[in-house]
């Protein structure tokens, strides 16, 4: 039964999950059939039967959705909130109010790999190579299409514009018919590791100012690294940005069998991490309410408030916003501070300037400040003028060394 079928009976519990993900090449395959497995653990307690398909992707397991033939998908987070609001990638169609979260899966930093021998360095590099930029429907496709928008680059700008599936690039890169591919998997990726161990691949850092301008146009990526260690040539992390896997269904799909699959995932915690290994470095309270910006269904909201983890997330909120207001306070004391060393420093080259004011104000300090030594260089310099000088001093103020070369100069006399 598809919720195509369900009509008005939308309330009733659903008892079939077609479940949408994506190339079988990728990420999203064999996690989605992770998530059916542990669903159609349980089928004998709830009855729900769950089918992962693999599909175009990102972008068409959430039009596929709104259409009724999927239940649930995998997409990316970015574009579930570009869907429910009907922007970008979702203009044209308008927005989907009905589209709901279920959980986030993991992270899915960019990765930009490019040919060793296409001579590419740096990002702008990439202009007059040959790119795939994705088939349609796909997440790299969009992403693809977001950088070239952000780097004010068209197709005609580079000498080849590829539309390649998962499937196809990697071979195409590999036969060295591609010089640039743009995707979004989970680490680490046999896909990656094929890429830059076997076909002569590497990864291209994305600068962080273009990283910074993403963000500003677009608040829901996230800075984040392809961990570094992982893949063949790659001891460092490499700076990109990204988004989330995010388990996507519609509001209409019952609340009951949306708690159904939600609890299957996370009652069995470790058996769910050991379907992909993108999955080892996630954790439960991150995965119900970090990078989620659709809202929760119903279903999946009340197993997460019955597990305490958006009323601990609410808590994890408020720390992090104090931390985020201690941090904006000690910077501005650090930068008040900073300023106020500025001006210090600006003010002592002033005396310097001040040229025979200086010299008239040292010279008005009393001798007896000044050291022995110097007082001794001094005297040699000014040679008679100094023996003048000295003949009129009160004997008083005579070292007591110089008074008594003279006590024996005036006895040897006598």
């Amino acid at each position: 039964m598809t919720l195509a079928t369900m009509g008005t009976f939308a309330n009733a519990k659903d008892k079939f999950i077609a479940l949408g993900t994506g190339s079988p090449n990728g990420t999203y395959a064999p996690v989605g059939a992770g998530i059916c497995d542990l669903v159609n653990l349980n089928r004998p307690n709830h009855g729900v039967r769950c089918i992962a398909y693999n599909t175009g992707g990102s972008v068409y397991n959430i039009q596929a959705i709104t259409s009724g033939e999927l239940e649930m998908g995998i997409t990316r987070s970015d574009l579930a909130f570009q869907s429910h609001e009907g922007i970008n990638a979702f203009k044209a169609i308008g927005p989907n109010p009905d589209i709901r979260a279920v959980t986030t899966l993991y992270a899915m930093p960019i990765a930009v790999l490019v040919r060793k021998d296409a001579g590419i360095e740096t990002f702008n590099d990439m202009v007059g190579k040959r790119i795939n930029i994705g088939n349609q429907g796909s997440g790299k496709r969009s992403v693809s299409e977001l950088i070239l928008s952000q780097m004010g680059w068209e197709k005609g700008d580079f000498s080849a514009v590829l539309e390649l599936n998962t499937k196809q690039m990697g071979k195409a890169f590999c036969d060295g018919n591609v010089d640039i591919l743009i995707e979004g998997l989970g680490n680490p990726s046999k896909f990656y590791e094929q890429m830059v161990g076997e076909c002569g691949g590497k990864f291209l850092t994305v600068p962080q100012e273009v990283v910074d301008k993403i963000k500003k146009d677009f608040p829901y990526f996230a800075t984040l690294d392809i961990p570094g260690g992982i893949y063949s040539d790659t001891p460092n992390p490499v700076g990109t940005f990204g988004f989330k896997a995010t388990l996507v269904t519609k509001k209409t799909l019952s609340d009951d069998t949306v708690y159904d699959v939600t609890s299957a995932i996370f009652d069995a915690f470790e058996r769910f991490q050991e379907k992909h290994p993108s999955l080892k470095l996630v954790e439960p309270l991150g995965m119900a309410t970090n990078g989620i910006f659709i809202p929760l269904h119903p279903g999946a909201e009340r197993y997460f408030r019955e597990r305490g983890y958006l009323r601990a997330a609410a808590v994890a909120k408020v720390e992090a916003a104090k931390k985020a207001a201690a941090e904006k306070i000690a910077a501005k004391k650090a930068a008040a501070m900073k300023d106020a060393s500025a001006k210090d420093a600006g003010a002592k080259p002033k005396a310097d300037k001040t040229g025979e004011k200086m010299e008239k104000s040292e010279g008005a300090k009393s001798e007896d400040s000044k050291p022995a030594d110097m007082k001794a260089a001094e005297a040699e310099k000014t040679g008679e003028k100094m023996e003048k000088s000295e003949g009129a001093k009160s004997e008083d103020s005579k070292p007591a060394d110089m008074k008594a070369a003279e006590v024996d100069k005036k006895g040897a006399a006598k």
